[in-house]
């Protein structure tokens, strides 16, 4: 699947704006400020329904307009289109309105660009949220469980800061809560154990650190051949012990008004081999270099496509936003062999910045506002 056309409305600098597609490679040089980088979050947000810019995708809206409206003509034939306002976005498949998780299976795209480090080198919230936005490309009820989940903790917390609350509405919100934290707790460990298989050959490995930290124990180890679904046996005694936890941590919660544990509080760590040191292997984010941080995010994204592609059947889009100037020899030559797997869109400043690439005119896509 890839994009062969999109039409912008008043999304960021844009009034208007219209552009054809190449199947395969796409770029877009033009002098910093000129729109590239709001072109290639545009199809970002056609591919993911939300910003990988912007904490609030409505910050997308040009500035003294009330709607913005990002639409795209698919090689199916099918259009898709997302109308942000103020207060909401709305989906469309074939000018018919759809749920988000209906859109979602429509088109899918991993983007990378320089702040992207902040997977390896930013706090947990970072991984937290990388495991998301896969998971709810890969799975659509994914988006469905988590929501719900986050629906429950924020019913429980509201309990927690109320005084008046009773231990029995706690029994009952907790009852439903466990389930949702269980099943968010699973899925990740699921996709972790699916991504740490692709990366096995590449030196990379990601430990999954679910909260309460006591379920790590009833989670098998991930190695190469486990199967991706824990047995209905050990999910059952995770609820369990997840409603324990809540139980014995309600008072100390109730005087913070927050809880202390479940997914939120989840934490990914990320390790390279390393054979100097004392484990043979070393945590990217405290002790790797930023060459070593730049490659383990590019294998790690270039895998998660892969991924997806199996998950789904289809190669989701590659969006390079001017991360050249920011890679060495070795990282350049890893995302250049992967150019040619599925449509791509490249934005530069300068040509120097893509003088290593082989572009046929129809590549070039023109920046106007």
């Amino acid at each position: 699947m890839h994009i062969v056309k999109i039409t912008l409305s008043n999304f960021r600098s844009f009034l208007t704006y219209e552009a054809s597609f190449d199947k395969d490679l796409n770029v877009i040089v033009a002098p910093n400020g000129s729109g590239k980088s709001n072109l290639l979050e545009a199809i970002g947000i056609l591919g993911t329904g939300s910003s990988v810019r912007a904490g609030k995708v409505t910050e997308s809206i040009r500035w003294g307009q009330d709607v913005a409206r990002v639409e795209a003509v698919l090689s199916d034939n099918t259009r898709i289109g997302i109308s942000i306002t103020p207060t909401k976005k709305y989906f469309f498949v074939n000018n018919t309105d759809v749920s988000f998780a209906q859109y979602l299976q429509h088109l899918s795209v991993v983007y990378f660009q320089p702040h992207d480090l902040r997977l390896v080198s930013g706090g947990p919230h970072n991984r937290r949220l990388f495991m998301d936005r896969t998971l709810a490309t890969i799975d659509p009820t994914y988006l469905h469980i988590r929501q719900e989940f986050m629906s429950n903790l924020a019913q429980r917390n509201a309990l927690l800061k109320d005084t008046r609350s009773k231990s029995a509405l706690f029994d009952t919100f907790e009852q439903v809560l466990s389930v949702r934290m269980v099943d968010v707790i699973t899925m990740r460990w699921g996709f972790i154990s699916r991504i740490n298989t692709a990366l096995l050959p590449h030196g990379i490995f990601l430990e999954y650190k679910p909260s309460p930290s006591v379920l790590r124990e009833l989670l098998p180890k991930i190695t190469a051949d486990i199967p991706h679904e824990l047995p209905h046996d050990v999910a059952g005694k995770m609820r369990e012990i997840v409603r324990r936890k809540l139980r014995d941590l309600r008072e100390k919660e109730q005087r913070l008004g927050f809880s202390l544990i479940g997914p939120q509080r989840d934490e990914v760590s990320i390790f390279i081999n390393d054979p100097v040191s004392p484990r043979g292997k070393k945590d990217v984010l405290v002790y790797g270099s930023r060459g070593q941080q730049r490659i383990t995010v590019i294998t790690l994204l270039l895998k998660t496509a892969d991924i997806i592609e199996h998950s789904r059947g289809v190669r989701p889009l590659l969006l390079l936003d001017d991360v050249f100037s920011e890679l060495d020899g070795d990282n350049r030559t890893l995302l250049l062999s992967s150019l040619s797997k599925q449509q791509t869109f490249i934005t530069a400043p300068d040509e120097s910045e893509v003088s290593m690439l082989s572009i046929p005119p129809n590549a070039r896509i023109q920046i106007y506002s």
